[in-house]
């Protein structure tokens, strides 16, 4: 029998021998089997450890940035202080994302945690930039506090992995910094809002229109945001809390004056109970409530006066409607009544035209006395529309071109006397036989071509002025409603 190439026999060996080498060699290959095994997994886990470790090595100096302007957050005695050292926790961003994206490659339980606390820090450099301008603008703490507040609680969560990444001895009280940064925010709040009392009465005094004590009204509602978060960082039983409570219930009376316009001026009434009854409240020097009341006492002086303007407005604007509406309606009226008598008047001119062309027909028998009596019907006629036309209330722009009218008529009830009296002069004899070759018909025939094109002019003028006059009073406008 052969075994891996040996032959027992050939060997000279006995049988028990043979089998005995036999397990010494399976044995041996079974220890280095076992051998390689253990070195594969020892050179594993070896190599795992370095990987962890290179993660571990890039989010240690993020780590130390961070905490560098922690500490300086914790330290920090003053707003401005806090703002630079919110600045100084901006430095570490770069150095947490790397450490992010480094962690990001490794799936491990250190890569993981790497992950979550340098996400963490993460949130706090995030939540802290804002409080880089809050020297500036203390309006945004709300906003600013509930972010902060939030982060701060992420960074708490992985207090354990941190340790066990960095060690106890870089260890953070998130709770101790929250309640530094609200006090240290609220103290400043509150000393920022104690000066601008002043300020807030000075501008209120300086008041000139309703829209002025909106602006007043609008700094307030931003300052009650920042009051008010202030106020949750202090026990509520606290001195503290309580002037905090007690500035931004003021702020709140103030913010009452963006209701104030001029459609609502009564709404001053409200806000100015609320203002007198919030300044009486106030921990506050006997010269800063006498500025509250002569801030008062102004916007009082400003509101009687924008309702003293708006009743003049109001008169005026009323007046103006009215007058418009009632000269349009004398223009219109006036317009109507004219029209209807002009024309009559071209219709009395029409019947004349054709009475004439008749009589100058010689094939027909015209009468003295028909001749008599239409001139008479026609200077009658023509002098009762013009005494219509004259008894008109005539709106004064349109005068001159309603006497322009009444002069064309007149001459042409002039022209028709002067036909009666040729007609008359040729009945007689007295300079001519013949009506047409007598003084008076000769006067009429050229006085009527004339009146003709004098009537046309008179009535485009007329009309043009009509136009105009309406046009003019329609476009008047009424005052405009003052800025109260």
């Amino acid at each position: 029998m052969t075994v891996l190439g040996f032959d027992a026999e050939a060997d000279g060996a006995t049988a028990p021998e043979a089998s005995s080498r036999r397990r010494n060699l399976v044995v041996g290959f079974a220890i280095g089997a076992v051998s390689l095994v253990v070195t594969g997994l020892l050179g594993y886990v070896l190599w795992e450890r370095h990987q962890d470790a290179t993660v571990v090595a890039v989010f240690r100096p993020a780590d130390a940035a961070f905490v560098k302007g922690y500490s300086a957050m914790v330290q920090a005695g003053s707003i401005d202080d806090l703002a630079d050292a919110a600045n100084l926790v901006q430095e570490a961003k770069p150095a947490l994302e790397k450490a992010r994206e480094q962690a990001g490659t490794r799936d491990t339980a250190t890569a993981d945690a790497v992950d979550k606390v340098a996400g963490a820090e993460m949130e706090v450099v995030d939540a802290t930039a804002p409080l880089a301008d809050l020297g500036d603008d203390a309006s945004h703490w709300g906003d600013d506090h509930q972010a902060l507040d939030q982060a701060l609680e992420s960074l708490r969560a992985v207090e354990t992995e941190r340790a066990d990444l960095v060690g106890d001895e870089h260890w953070m009280d998130a709770a101790s910094l929250e309640s530094h940064v609200e006090q240290t925010v609220g103290a400043e709040i509150a000393d920022e809002a104690d000066q601008m009392l002043a300020v807030t009465f000075s501008d209120m005094q300086a008041a000139g229109t309703t829209s002025d004590l909106r602006a007043i009204g609008a700094g307030a509602v931003s300052s009650v945001a920042g009051l008010r978060a202030a106020e949750e960082g202090y026990d509520p039983t606290s001195h503290e809390a309580s002037r905090l409570e007690r500035l931004a219930q003021l702020d709140e009376a103030v913010a009452g004056l963006t209701a104030v316009d001029g459609d609502h001026l009564d709404e001053w009434t409200s806000a100015r109970a609320d203002i007198l009854r919030a300044v009486s409240a106030l921990e506050t020097t006997d010269a800063a409530r006498g500025e509250a009341t002569e801030a008062v006492k102004s916007v009082d002086t400003l509101v009687e006066h924008a309702r003293s303007a708006l009743r003049t407005w109001h008169l005026r604007y009323e007046r103006t409607i009215d007058n418009r509406a009632r000269d349009l309606h004398i223009i219109t009226s006036y317009r109507a009544a004219m029209n209807r008598l002009l024309g009559r008047y071209a219709g009395l001119r029409q019947d004349l035209s054709v009475w004439i062309d008749r009589v100058e027909d010689s094939s027909n028998y015209v009468t003295w006395d028909e001749a008599y009596r239409v001139l008479s019907d026609a200077q009658w006629q023509r002098q009762a529309v013009r005494d219509e036309m004259s008894g008109l209330t005539v709106p004064g722009r349109l005068g001159f071109a309603h006497n322009q009218v009444l002069a064309v008529i007149d001459d042409g009830i002039e022209a028709v006397a002067s036909a009666y009296e040729g007609v008359s002069d040729a009945q007689s004899c007295g300079t001519s036989c013949y009506y047409a070759d007598t003084p008076g018909w000769q006067r009429f025939q050229a006085e009527s071509d004339r009146i003709t094109g004098a009537y046309e002019d008179a009535r485009s003028a007329w009309a043009r002025a009509i136009a105009r006059a309406v046009a003019l009073t329609q476009a008047r406008q009424p005052p405009p409603r003052p800025d109260v």
